[in-house]
């Protein structure tokens, strides 16, 4: 090896007359391999990651729940099978006859009576009726927040809908994933519309237009959320 000929050192090593002693010394090579192993691993999980968000995408699509049972509806397992006919159990939501009720009363109170998220709580909270949550969580209150929530979600209309939020902020509606009749409405979408439009209200952003009746009638807004 000659003077000059650094092919067969290390990728690290200590090199005399380089600097203060010690000093740990990279070869060039060896670090242009980590970098491009690092990019490639970074590359393989965001690919990972996007390929999970197309899967949730897909099961939306299908009309299938993900994540939390919201207030009102019971989740039931669907045995389903995958491309390489493995059984798999999914979800669908159905009503739940104890909670739903509720839902519908909320609804009514927001849309016919024009009733605040602060007074329908109230009424909830009076009428001693059953609070949102499961298990330990039954013993929480009402709340104008947890009101605005129900009222707001798509999902009584029987909405399957995916991405709506990114980041903790409301995303683009026409970003969306929905699946329109994807199970048992509670409200119907004329109620759901009235309940977001009170009159004085201004209306901050439109769910995504939904064809009902074929490819050659145009596109409806159906709701605006406040």
């Amino acid at each position: 090896m000659g003077p000059h000929d650094t092919t067969s050192l290390p990728a690290t090593t200590s090199r005399p007359g380089n600097g203060p002693r010690g000093r740990r010394w990279a070869h060039p090579i060896a670090s242009r391999r980590a970098s491009r192993r690092e990019t490639i691993i970074s590359e393989y999980h965001a690919e990972l990651g996007r390929a999970g968000q197309r899967a949730q995408a897909d099961l939306v699509r299908a009309g299938y729940h993900l994540g939390p049972v919201p207030f009102g509806y019971r989740a039931l397992p669907v045995p389903i099978l995958d491309g390489a006919g493995r059984a798999h159990l999914r979800r669908r939501l159905h009503r739940d006859p104890v909670t739903a009720p509720t839902i519908t009363l909320i609804f009514h109170l927001r849309a016919c009576q024009f009733r605040s998220y602060a007074l329908i709580a109230h009424q909830l909270i009076t009428a001693a009726l059953t609070p949102q949550g499961n298990g330990t969580d039954r013993s929480r209150l009402w709340t104008p927040d947890s009101v605005r929530r129900i009222v707001t979600n798509p999902v009584y209309m029987g909405w399957q809908v995916w991405g709506r939020t990114s980041g903790g902020r409301r995303a683009d509606p026409a970003q969306w994933v929905v699946c329109v009749d994807a199970h048992e409405p509670l409200v119907s979408e004329l109620v759901f519309t009235h309940a977001q439009n009170l009159p004085g209200a201004q209306a901050t952003f439109l769910l995504p237009a939904i064809r009902r009746a074929g490819p050659d009638i145009p596109s409806q807004i159906v709701a605006e959320l406040p």
